[in-house]
This record gives C-alpha cells, structure tokens and sequence, in this order.
C-alpha cells in the first residue's frame, strides 16, 4: 500500500538528470528514506499496540499523498530532498509492512503463513509489473506531474478506500500481557 520505495531509484536518476546531482547524491535519498522509515515503523508499531492499525495507516497515507504534492515544487536542492525523504518515510511508515502483518496475524489463526506469504510477496509482484509502467509515466508526464498525480491519487482515492476497507485492529495498549 505504501509508496514503494524501489520507486526511489527510478524517480531519483531522473531528479539527477534533471538537477544535476551527483550519483553519491542521488544514491543518498534510498540510504536516508531507509532511517526514516526504520525509526517511523518503531513508532508505528508502537501505536499499532497502543490502538490500532487503522489510524497509522490512514494518517500515513494521507502524509504520503501530502508529501508527493510538495515534491511536485520542490527546490532543486539535494539537501531539501534529504530531508523530504527522511520525512516522507518517517510519515509513511504506518503503509509499511508492519500495521499489515498485524492484521494478517489478527485475522488468519490457520493458514497464517500462506496469508503472511502472500501479503508481503505481492510487494515483489507489483514492483515487477509497476516499475516499467511508472518509468513510462513519468518518461511522458514528468517527474512533477506525476508527483501531483501520485499524491492525489493517495489522497483522493488510496486513503479514502482504506479507511472503508481496513478493518480495525484489537486494541492491546502499550502494556499489554502476551496471549498463552
């Protein structure tokens, strides 16, 4: 559900070409994107546990869809990016995997690891399929218009479907016993 981050790289060499960065540069975004988005899913965890899943995921997406519109204006500068992508994934971390393999955990008693299997391998299926097709998009659109049109799209039709669709989790707060 997330904004993949294997996006990065094909979004970054474009941002290179287009600003002039160098490859160290454009290389930095993915190893900055990944602390944002290790610290974010420490927190996300957190509120998983202490409410649901539900919210994070939501307010995350909707950081998602913000934050693309605000990459569609900004600055040319690598350390604006740096920080952007630091931010983008500490935000989006509630679409990571870990709200999701709670739900498949809450969910599924049998057949957990078959359900577990095939939420996260479907993340390597679409990555397959949605690479070449998202290179072609921003090829034609631009890397800003397709900005603006990702982030509407999480906002306008991501975010919306899961809050339907997204059922809530146990609430087992922050002190929970573990289940015997």
């Amino acid at each position: 559900a997330a904004f993949p981050l294997f996006f990065v790289p094909v979004i970054g060499l474009r941002l290179e070409a287009q600003f002039g960065w160098s490859r160290l540069d454009t290389s930095s975004l993915t190893s900055i994107a990944f602390i944002g988005g290790a610290l974010g899913t420490v927190i996300v965890g957190w509120l998983n546990d202490k409410w649901s899943t539900k919210l994070p995921v939501i307010v995350s997406m909707a950081a998602i869809g913000g934050m693309l519109l605000l990459a569609a204006v900004a600055p040319s500068s690598i350390t604006a990016w740096q920080i952007g992508i630091f931010f983008f994934m500490l935000l989006g971390a509630g679409t990571l995997s870990a709200p999701f393999i709670k739900i498949v955990c809450e969910h599924f008693r049998t057949m957990r690891g078959l359900a577990l299997g095939l939420t996260i391998g479907s993340i390597s299926f679409a990555s397959a399929i949605a690479l070449p097709a998202i290179s072609r998009i921003i090829d034609r659109a631009g890397t800003e218009q397709f900005f603006v049109g990702a982030g509407i799209v999480y906002l306008v039709v991501v975010a919306p479907l899961l809050l339907m669709l997204l059922p809530e989790s146990r609430r087992e707060g922050a002190r929970a016993r573990p289940r015997r």
